[in-house]
Formats: structure tokens, sequence, C-alpha cells
């Protein structure tokens, strides 16, 4: 945030053209940031609009079913360790709710979804950011085929080039 108010200060920076941009975790922090900047856009890569604790359990699942584990054991090996631990208290913010910051934005946004992530669960986080953008015309969500969760060329999400999708 400092580096943008020191942009935005500068007599030759236009504030329409100066956004935020956040990746994976940052996509939950950089709507609550630009709900008070004064940003021109924002733009969301990779990330997820479902609470912490349910992509973690849903991309737990994707990487041990990938492994050879049958789907039928994801609940009990995936999912219930992870509701162990938030009850534990060793997961403070798995039930953070990322639709009330994306309330608070005006501007326009862009969702960059990748089609072969395994961190984020690219299906159900781009329907809720599009039920969430809804009504903003200035603003899209798109995914990017054939790219995994850093938006390398990927055909499943875990085998990856260093060639960008």
């Amino acid at each position: 945030m400092a580096g943008l108010r020191l942009l935005l200060s500068r007599d030759d920076v236009d504030p329409s053209r100066a956004g935020l941009w956040g990746h994976s975790e940052g996509g939950w922090v950089v709507p609550l940031a630009a709900s008070n900047a004064g940003v021109g856009f924002v733009v969301i890569v990779g990330a997820s609009a479902v609470p912490p604790a349910e992509v973690q359990a849903w991309s737990t699942c994707a990487h041990l079913v990938h492994s050879g584990f049958p789907e039928s054991l994801c609940e009990p090996i995936g999912v219930n360790p992870t509701r162990l631990l938030v009850s534990a208290g060793m997961f403070p913010e798995a039930d953070y709710d990322p639709v009330p910051a994306f309330d608070g934005l005006d501007v326009p946004t862009l969702v960059l979804l990748a089609e072969h992530d395994q961190s984020t669960a690219p299906v159900s986080s781009g329907e809720q950011f599009r039920r969430m953008l809804s009504d903003d015309a200035g603003s899209r969500v798109c995914v990017v085929p054939g790219a995994n969760h850093e938006f390398r060329a990927s055909s499943d999400g875990f085998a990856a080039t260093e060639a960008f999708a």
C-alpha cells in the first residue's frame, strides 16, 4: 500500500490507470486493500472465491486423487485433517469469507483463473466470482486454458513447463 500511495502521489500518474494485482491468497487481500485505496482497477489471479478451509480440503483431495488414492478416501484423508486443524485453532482464517470484500469494490476487476489449477478450485471459484461481479459491466472473469496455479503451461495442473500458458 505504501508503494501504491507513493505512485499515486506523483503528478505524472493517472490514478485511474494504477491498480492492484493479487495472486493466490493475494486475491483475498487485494479487494480489502482496494476498497480503501482509491485504485483504478483490480486484477485477481489464481485466487479462490471460497473460504480457505474449503479450498484447502478441495486441493488436498485433488492431490490425493492425482497420487492414486481412490476418490472415496478424500473425506477421511483429505477433508478430515483440515477439519482437525480448524477445530484445533491451527488454521485461524479458515472460515474467511471473501465475498464481502468484493462487495466493497467499485472499480473494474479482472479475475484470471487457471483451467488446471489444483490449488484454488477454479470451477467453484469461477462461478462465485461471476456471481459477485455480475452487476459490474467493467469486470470480467476469464479462464486461461492449459494453465496451472502459477499460469505455466500444463495439461493437468501438476506437471508444467517453464512457458506461460
